[in-house]
């Protein structure tokens, strides 16, 4: 159980990032 929640929380975070990314570029541009 904890090891789903953690994979899921990781792959959370990283796709947080990415749009954080991307909204930057976005504003940037």
């Amino acid at each position: 159980m904890y090891l789903i929640l953690a994979r899921l929380t990781k792959h959370l975070i990283r796709n947080i990032n990415m749009y954080y990314l991307f909204i930057c570029k976005y504003i940037c541009d």
